[in-house]
């Protein structure tokens, strides 16, 4: 960052805007409504495996360093006999503000959208994104329990949103994304719903389903503790 980053977290804890102002940042907000919409789909004749879930995202980004404060609420998707499901809108309003001024800006923002995920044990979670052209479903076979934890991971993650400084901490480890509690840190709490209890006590479930056949101690021991957090979060 440049001068203004700088002097402008200062500014900003000592006065806001005006603060602003005083060190020489120009700040220019915005504010517009955003459509996110998902067509209709179908998972086919595996129907009874698949468990469908929506996932309405608020997603907070900053490039001062201040707590992003991401939310991910889950509720399940009704799926008719014929394994068909009805499209999904979300209406929002997005808003932010950036910062100009000497070499330098950064800004603040708040998006809104959503997801639709589809979990099948023993295979790869599907997901499908706002506008995302209708394709066919392609399932890949997750074969082993590290696949198919993956695969639970991929059903509550809130990964893509985690803010860049803690990816690249994760990716300095060796792997991205990481294989513990962190990929889901930006779930809301049980308490948000009654569909988003019922999604977190469900991938739960799914952990300590795999972890009664973990062999491997880390595994069994990574697999118990994401179980664990995602109980807690549930009564939270």
């Amino acid at each position: 960052m440049g001068r203004c980053p700088a002097a402008a977290r200062i500014a900003w804890g000592m006065g806001g805007l005006l603060g602003l102002f005083a060190v020489g940042c120009m700040p220019l907000g915005y504010v517009y409504p955003k459509v996110s919409y998902i067509p209709p789909g179908t998972v086919g004749p595996v129907r009874d495996e698949v468990h469908a879930f929506r996932v309405d995202i608020t997603n907070d980004d900053n490039s001062i360093g201040l707590t992003e404060k991401d939310r991910y609420v889950l509720s399940r998707l009704p799926l008719h006999e014929d394994g068909s499901f009805e499209p999904q809108t979300k209406v929002s309003v997005d808003y932010g503000w950036l910062l100009y001024g000497f070499m330098d800006f950064f800004d603040a923002s708040t998006h809104h959208t959503m997801l639709v995920r589809l979990y099948r044990p023993g295979y790869h979670t599907l997901e499908i994104e706002s506008w995302q052209t209708k394709g066919r479903m392609h399932w890949v076979e997750a074969r082993t329990l590290e696949e198919q934890e993956q695969a639970i991971d991929d059903l509550v993650s809130t990964w893509k949103t985690t803010p860049e400084r803690i990816q690249i901490k994760a990716a300095s480890s060796g792997y991205t994304p990481p294989h513990d509690p962190i990929v889901f840190h930006y779930l809301a709490p049980g308490s948000d719903s009654p569909e988003h209890w019922d999604a977190l006590g469900f991938a739960a479930s799914e952990y300590e389903r795999l972890q009664s056949s973990a062999k491997d101690p880390d595994l069994h021991a990574r697999l118990q503790a994401k179980a664990k957090a995602l109980r807690e979060m549930a009564l939270k």
